[in-house]
Protein backbone atom coordinates (compact mmCIF):
# COMPACT_ATOMS: atom_id res chain seq x y z
CA UNK A 1 0.00 0.00 0.00
CA UNK A 2 1.09 3.36 -0.60
CA UNK A 3 2.72 5.53 -3.11
CA UNK A 4 6.36 5.34 -4.23
CA UNK A 5 7.72 8.41 -6.22
CA UNK A 6 10.55 7.95 -8.70
CA UNK A 7 12.37 10.75 -10.14
CA UNK A 8 14.38 10.83 -13.60
CA UNK A 9 14.94 11.71 -17.36
CA UNK A 10 12.27 11.47 -20.12
CA UNK A 11 14.73 8.63 -21.53
CA UNK A 12 14.35 6.92 -17.74
CA UNK A 13 10.70 7.28 -18.46
CA UNK A 14 10.18 6.12 -21.72
CA UNK A 15 12.08 3.10 -21.76
CA UNK A 16 13.11 1.93 -18.36
CA UNK A 17 10.12 2.93 -16.25
CA UNK A 18 7.25 1.09 -18.18
CA UNK A 19 9.57 -2.36 -16.69
CA UNK A 20 9.69 -0.73 -13.18
CA UNK A 21 6.04 -0.21 -13.20
CA UNK A 22 5.15 -3.67 -14.56
CA UNK A 23 7.50 -5.10 -11.66
CA UNK A 24 6.34 -3.13 -8.84
CA UNK A 25 2.94 -3.61 -9.63
CA UNK A 26 2.96 -7.41 -10.10
CA UNK A 27 4.74 -7.71 -6.53
CA UNK A 28 2.24 -4.84 -4.73
CA UNK A 29 -1.29 -4.38 -6.57
CA UNK A 30 -2.04 -1.88 -4.18
CA UNK A 31 1.16 0.47 -4.39
CA UNK A 32 0.38 3.19 -6.45
CA UNK A 33 3.40 4.52 -8.08
CA UNK A 34 4.35 8.51 -9.49
CA UNK A 35 7.44 9.68 -12.19
CA UNK A 36 8.75 12.73 -12.21
CA UNK A 37 11.31 14.32 -14.24
CA UNK A 38 14.30 15.02 -12.46
CA UNK A 39 16.12 18.40 -12.07
CA UNK A 40 19.66 18.63 -10.72
CA UNK A 41 18.60 20.79 -7.79
CA UNK A 42 15.81 18.36 -6.58
CA UNK A 43 18.77 16.52 -5.16
CA UNK A 44 19.50 19.20 -2.41
CA UNK A 45 15.99 18.93 -1.58
CA UNK A 46 15.24 15.25 -2.07
CA UNK A 47 14.01 15.44 2.32
CA UNK A 48 10.99 17.82 1.27
CA UNK A 49 10.25 16.72 -2.23
CA UNK A 50 8.35 13.74 -1.62
CA UNK A 51 10.82 11.77 -4.10
CA UNK A 52 11.53 8.12 -2.63
CA UNK A 53 14.39 7.46 -5.62
CA UNK A 54 15.89 9.42 -8.30
CA UNK A 55 18.36 8.26 -10.65
CA UNK A 56 20.76 10.42 -12.86
CA UNK A 57 23.94 10.83 -13.98
CA UNK A 58 26.51 12.86 -11.65
CA UNK A 59 30.50 12.44 -12.10
CA UNK A 60 30.86 11.93 -8.59
CA UNK A 61 29.14 9.85 -5.82
CA UNK A 62 26.16 12.67 -4.65
CA UNK A 63 27.30 14.28 -0.95
CA UNK A 64 24.51 13.93 1.72
CA UNK A 65 22.04 11.38 0.58
CA UNK A 66 22.98 7.34 -0.20
CA UNK A 67 22.89 5.96 -3.18
CA UNK A 68 23.74 2.63 -5.74
CA UNK A 69 26.47 3.11 -8.64
CA UNK A 70 24.62 2.02 -11.86
CA UNK A 71 27.69 2.34 -14.36
CA UNK A 72 29.28 4.92 -16.52
CA UNK A 73 29.77 5.93 -19.68
CA UNK A 74 31.49 8.85 -22.26
CA UNK A 75 30.02 11.55 -24.09
CA UNK A 76 29.57 11.39 -27.74
CA UNK A 77 28.37 13.28 -30.92
CA UNK A 78 25.31 12.29 -32.56
CA UNK A 79 23.98 13.20 -36.14
CA UNK A 80 21.33 11.86 -38.72
CA UNK A 81 22.49 8.69 -40.89
CA UNK A 82 21.72 11.39 -43.75
CA UNK A 83 24.73 13.68 -42.17
CA UNK A 84 27.98 14.67 -44.33
CA UNK A 85 29.80 13.56 -41.16
CA UNK A 86 27.95 9.89 -41.07
CA UNK A 87 30.11 8.86 -43.95
CA UNK A 88 33.56 9.89 -42.19
CA UNK A 89 35.02 6.96 -39.93
CA UNK A 90 35.82 9.76 -37.72
CA UNK A 91 35.61 13.47 -36.53
CA UNK A 92 37.50 16.23 -35.71
CA UNK A 93 36.99 19.11 -32.93
CA UNK A 94 36.91 21.21 -36.43
CA UNK A 95 33.63 19.26 -37.32
CA UNK A 96 31.99 19.66 -33.93
CA UNK A 97 31.92 23.00 -33.98
CA UNK A 98 31.24 24.14 -38.09
CA UNK A 99 27.87 22.76 -37.24
CA UNK A 100 25.24 23.74 -34.92
CA UNK A 101 23.91 21.60 -32.12
CA UNK A 102 21.01 20.67 -30.23
CA UNK A 103 21.22 20.35 -26.43
CA UNK A 104 18.37 18.07 -24.08
CA UNK A 105 18.11 20.50 -21.00
CA UNK A 106 15.69 18.08 -19.46
CA UNK A 107 17.66 15.96 -16.47
CA UNK A 108 20.97 16.27 -15.54
CA UNK A 109 23.80 17.75 -17.05
CA UNK A 110 24.99 16.19 -20.46
CA UNK A 111 27.32 18.09 -22.09
CA UNK A 112 28.85 20.51 -20.58
CA UNK A 113 32.41 18.49 -19.87
CA UNK A 114 32.46 18.94 -23.99
CA UNK A 115 31.70 22.33 -24.20
CA UNK A 116 35.07 22.71 -21.08
CA UNK A 117 36.84 20.41 -23.05
CA UNK A 118 36.25 22.96 -26.53
CA UNK A 119 37.36 26.00 -24.62
CA UNK A 120 40.40 24.22 -23.33
CA UNK A 121 41.49 24.15 -27.40
CA UNK A 122 39.88 27.77 -28.31
CA UNK A 123 36.52 26.34 -29.40
CA UNK A 124 33.36 26.49 -28.66
CA UNK A 125 30.17 25.07 -30.47
CA UNK A 126 26.89 27.10 -31.09
CA UNK A 127 23.52 25.51 -29.50
CA UNK A 128 20.54 26.92 -32.06
CA UNK A 129 17.91 24.60 -30.42
CA UNK A 130 17.44 23.84 -26.72
CA UNK A 131 14.03 20.83 -25.85
CA UNK A 132 13.57 19.37 -22.73
CA UNK A 133 12.80 15.53 -24.20
CA UNK A 134 14.99 12.97 -26.12
CA UNK A 135 12.34 12.14 -28.54
CA UNK A 136 11.79 16.06 -29.39
CA UNK A 137 15.46 16.04 -30.17
CA UNK A 138 15.56 12.91 -32.56
CA UNK A 139 13.18 14.53 -34.26
CA UNK A 140 14.79 17.88 -34.72
CA UNK A 141 17.69 15.96 -35.34
CA UNK A 142 17.13 13.67 -38.13
CA UNK A 143 15.66 16.07 -40.30
CA UNK A 144 18.49 18.46 -40.00
CA UNK A 145 22.18 18.79 -40.15
CA UNK A 146 22.70 19.85 -36.14
CA UNK A 147 24.54 17.82 -33.79
CA UNK A 148 23.87 16.81 -30.63
CA UNK A 149 26.42 15.34 -27.94
CA UNK A 150 24.62 12.70 -25.55
CA UNK A 151 25.68 9.80 -23.09
CA UNK A 152 26.93 7.17 -25.40
CA UNK A 153 24.42 4.56 -23.59
CA UNK A 154 21.65 6.28 -24.32
CA UNK A 155 22.69 7.73 -28.08
CA UNK A 156 23.46 3.46 -29.16
CA UNK A 157 20.29 2.74 -27.38
CA UNK A 158 17.92 5.69 -29.58
CA UNK A 159 19.58 4.25 -32.66
CA UNK A 160 17.28 1.12 -32.47
CA UNK A 161 14.60 3.27 -33.26
CA UNK A 162 16.21 6.36 -34.81
CA UNK A 163 18.25 6.48 -37.95
CA UNK A 164 21.19 8.51 -36.39
CA UNK A 165 24.98 7.86 -36.44
CA UNK A 166 27.32 8.24 -33.59
CA UNK A 167 30.89 9.11 -33.28
CA UNK A 168 33.44 9.00 -30.58
CA UNK A 169 34.60 12.43 -29.77
CA UNK A 170 37.85 13.43 -31.20
CA UNK A 171 39.67 13.91 -27.49
CA UNK A 172 39.67 12.42 -24.03
CA UNK A 173 36.54 13.20 -22.07
CA UNK A 174 35.30 13.09 -18.21
CA UNK A 175 33.65 9.53 -17.69
CA UNK A 176 29.92 10.04 -16.92
CA UNK A 177 28.08 8.04 -13.80
CA UNK A 178 24.77 6.71 -13.14
CA UNK A 179 23.37 6.66 -9.75
CA UNK A 180 20.33 5.49 -7.85
CA UNK A 181 19.70 7.36 -5.00
CA UNK A 182 17.41 8.40 -2.02
CA UNK A 183 17.27 10.64 1.21
CA UNK A 184 18.99 9.01 3.99
CA UNK A 185 15.77 8.85 6.09
CA UNK A 186 15.03 6.12 3.85
CA UNK A 187 18.10 3.57 4.89
CA UNK A 188 16.64 1.14 7.13
CA UNK A 189 12.95 1.22 5.63
CA UNK A 190 12.51 -2.28 4.33
CA UNK A 191 10.08 -1.75 1.92
CA UNK A 192 12.00 1.15 0.75
CA UNK A 193 15.21 -0.92 1.03
CA UNK A 194 13.37 -3.55 -1.25
CA UNK A 195 12.46 -1.18 -3.71
CA UNK A 196 15.62 0.18 -4.09
CA UNK A 197 17.58 -2.85 -4.47
CA UNK A 198 14.85 -3.78 -6.89
CA UNK A 199 14.90 -0.74 -9.45
CA UNK A 200 18.49 -0.44 -9.18
CA UNK A 201 18.68 -4.34 -10.47
CA UNK A 202 16.27 -3.45 -13.55
CA UNK A 203 17.99 -0.51 -14.47
CA UNK A 204 21.07 -2.12 -14.75
CA UNK A 205 20.47 -5.12 -16.30
CA UNK A 206 17.76 -3.87 -18.88
CA UNK A 207 19.14 -3.33 -22.60
CA UNK A 208 18.20 0.34 -22.23
CA UNK A 209 20.42 0.69 -19.61
CA UNK A 210 23.96 2.03 -18.76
Amino acid sequence: QGEIVFASSDYVAQYLFPDIAQYLTQQSPKLDISFQLWKPDLINMLHESGIHLASSMLTQKPDNVSSIYLGSDIPVCVMASHHTLAEQDQITVQDIVKYTHIKVTGGADKDSSVDRQLADKGYSRRITLKVPFFSTAMNLLTNSDRLIILPEHIAMNLARHWDIKTHVLPFETQEQKYWLFWHPKFDNEPAHKYFRYEIARILSTSKYGV
